[in-house]
């Protein structure tokens, strides 16, 4: 058995919440497990996968625009985002990369607080700040679908 296939063992099978996101800095794009938050006639087919840290190709054959909201300790974002559709993924997987490049948010991070995401600027030139963290090893929103 490889190492990596021993970590990925040793992983709890239910330790990660069905509607929980890992945001990850690194994350070349989004993965979805579930078809939570699909928005219905998305659909697109991918002709190949997506390229991932050690320059290996996670094979995907669809992705679909999602709605959802990411919440944090003291509120939440409605978030949209196009996402690779992987039912046996690990979890799924936010990129920041694309929150930044693409959503136009941002990121910083501080020691009473931990991680915080800034919207991207409305039409209305507001600004929306959401602590996504407030203890270490803690990484996650909630995926919640609008009502």
């Amino acid at each position: 058995m490889t190492l990596d296939a021993a970590l990925l063992a040793a992983l709890p099978s239910n330790g990660i919440p069905a509607k929980a996101e890992l945001s990850d800095n690194g994350a070349t794009t989004g993965v979805s497990k579930s078809m939570l938050g699909a928005i219905p006639g998305t659909k697109r087919a991918a002709t190949s996968g997506f390229a991932v840290a050690d320059d290996s190709t996670v094979d995907s054959t669809v992705t679909y625009l999602y709605i959802y909201y990411r919440c944090g300790v003291d509120g939440k974002l409605i978030t949209v985002r196009r996402k690779h559709y992987l039912p046996n993924a690990l979890c799924n997987i936010g990129s920041e990369a694309e929150d930044v490049y693409c959503a136009g948010q941002s990121y910083y991070f501080a020691a009473d607080v931990g991680r915080v995401c800034i919207d991207a600027p409305q039409p209305d030139a507001t600004e929306q700040d959401v602590l996504l963290r407030r203890r270490r090893n803690v990484e996650f929103g909630v995926l919640d679908p609008p009502r």
